[in-house]
């Protein structure tokens, strides 16, 4: 009887061992596929780039600049940047100090990523250079001596 007891726990340990041999193997095998399936879907890509343009928008978390603009077809480009990991600020001191027509160059990683409704773009600006401020608005005498030379001359 004693034989018979000793017999059922031996195979119930080996039967216990197997049953956790095969959900260890199974659960490492479905992290492998896993892991591989977000890879493939989810390659990335990040790439460092530089643009300049002329501001044309700032908020409390991100900056507009416009890099290119055509005066015929009245068409501009413009970008939308993030700057929550803004790292520099050359020839200012901080962020309030640049305004909306001023100049700048920002240095700015672009990461592509792969999912399965296609790709996605996020960029997230690094280095903000201002160039050179606005330029100044003419004055409204400016604009009214121009106008009364201009009724002048066609009178």
């Amino acid at each position: 009887m004693k034989t018979k007891i000793l017999y059922q726990e031996i195979k119930m340990k080996n039967l216990l061992f197997i049953c956790m041999v095969a959900l260890l193997l199974n659960i490492g095998l479905n992290a492998s596929v896993r892991a591989e399936n977000e890879i493939a879907a989810g390659k990335k890509n990040i790439a460092s780039k530089e643009i300049q343009g002329i501001v044309s928008g700032i908020g409390y978390g991100s900056i507009s600049i416009v890099y290119k603009s055509d005066a015929k077809s009245g068409t501009a480009d413009e970008i939308l940047l993030p700057l929550d990991e803004l790292e520099e600020i050359i020839h200012k001191q901080n962020i309030k100090q640049i305004n909306v027509g001023d100049t700048v160059s920002v240095q700015y990683n672009e990461t592509t990523q792969e999912t399965e409704k296609g790709p996605t773009v996020s960029r997230k600006a690094k280095v903000l250079n201002f160039i050179k401020p606005a330029a100044p608005l003419p004055l409204e005498t400016d604009v009214l001596e121009d106008e009364t030379a201009a009724a002048a001359v066609l009178n």
